[in-house]
């Protein structure tokens, strides 16, 4: 994770995929994977890990057919809107994902707000605010640097 934190994106791939070589059934590794590769535009294979992580989950075929047809029809930009959408059939979808992914397609407006909840509830997530690099595309609005002015005030106050 740091490779990817870093920004040093084949790299953090190189390192993930050696560790599925590893244990190919470890579903967090596959997921960072899904990260990685989107990151660096490498939806197709993104979404083949996408994919494999649901089967690991053992999510219901319906969704797994729902997203395969999706992908077929609008690409990955609508396999990100339908984990918006679904929170990928999670019980409690994360608030802080759901900014990233808001992110990712362009609507800063909505990413804010999933990330006033995410601190608002005190997501563990919000720790990694900073360096994550699906909000890249936030990093010069006023809203982002007012949000880590409060989240470093919060942790002063501690």
């Amino acid at each position: 994770m740091t490779l990817y934190f870093a920004r040093r994106y084949p790299e953090a791939e190189a390192q993930f995929k050696h560790l599925l070589d590893l244990n190919p059934n470890h579903n967090y590794i596959n997921k960072q994977l899904v990260l990685i590769l989107d990151i660096q535009g490498k939806e197709s294979e993104a979404f083949e890990y996408l994919i494999k992580s649901f089967y690991l989950d053992k999510k219901d075929d319906r969704l797994i057919r729902r997203y395969k047809d999706i992908y077929a029809r609008s690409g990955w930009r609508g396999v990100l809107m339908e984990r918006i959408k679904t929170g990928d059939a999670e019980t409690v979808p994360s608030s802080f994902k759901t900014a990233c992914l808001y992110a990712q397609l362009g609507n800063k407006d909505k990413a804010f707000e999933f990330l006033e909840k995410a601190f608002l509830e005190r997501s563990f997530q919000i720790s990694v605010l900073k360096v994550q690099p699906q909000l890249d595309s936030l990093r010069n609005d006023a809203r982002y640097i007012a949000l880590i002015k409060r989240i470093e005030d919060r942790v002063d106050s501690l």
